[in-house]
Parts: structure tokens; sequence; C-alpha cells
């Protein structure tokens, strides 16, 4: 068995010519892709926040049906209640798209310059 030597200092380049077929970036170019835009609010937040409020109020609707309603016997108010919590799970799932529509934008503005400059 022959033995060869094995470069363990991975991080240095020791020829030009290893320099040039390698595939990351060149001094020329900056190693991370400038896709920030801070300039911009993210609306991913505010969709996730109003989704993370609208799937906690549909329990408590669901506990105040119970301990006001269904206890007395009045159920009108039951329909009513399932009404409103029909609703708040139809906005929590509405809400929940327009977050991932939003963060998937996002996220396919961020990952994709990585991915071109990878292959």
């Amino acid at each position: 068995m022959s033995q060869q030597s094995v470069n363990y200092n991975l991080n240095s380049v020791t020829t030009e010519q290893e320099q040039k077929s390698s595939s990351w970036a060149s001094p020329e170019e900056p190693a991370v892709p400038d896709v920030g835009r801070p300039e911009q609010a993210d609306p991913g937040f505010v969709y996730i926040v109003a989704n993370s409020v609208l799937n906690l109020l549909s329990p408590y609707i669901i506990g105040h049906t119970v301990d006001d309603y269904i206890q007395h016997g009045d159920f009108h108010g039951v329909l009513v209640n399932a009404g409103c919590c029909w609703s708040s799970i139809f906005f929590a799932f509405a809400t929940r798209y327009l977050a991932d529509q939003a963060d998937g934008g996002y996220g396919q503005r961020i990952l994709l310059p990585y991915v071109i400059h990878l292959l």
C-alpha cells in the first residue's frame, strides 16, 4: 500500500491553478451575495403574529362557550360562538397561507443567489 501525503490544512490554497479551479468565490467577488433588503418590512412576521392570535382564540371561544352557554342551556349562544370559532379557524388558515406566501418569497430571494453561486 502506498502512502500519500494528505493536506490537512484545507483552508489554504497552495498554487494559483488550484485557486482558479476552486468552486468558491474569487477575491474579486464577495463570498456571500448581498441579498438583504433592510429597508423593507417583512409582512410574514405580521401574518405569523395574527395566525398565532387566531389559533389561541379558538380554544378560548370553546371554553367560554362551555362555561357560559352549554351549562345554562342557551343553544343559540352555542351556535353563535361556533360560528365565531369557525371563522377564527378560517382566518387562521388564511393568515397561515399568507405567511407562507410572504416567507416563501423571502426564502426564495435569500436562497436562490446562494444556490446559483454554488452551482
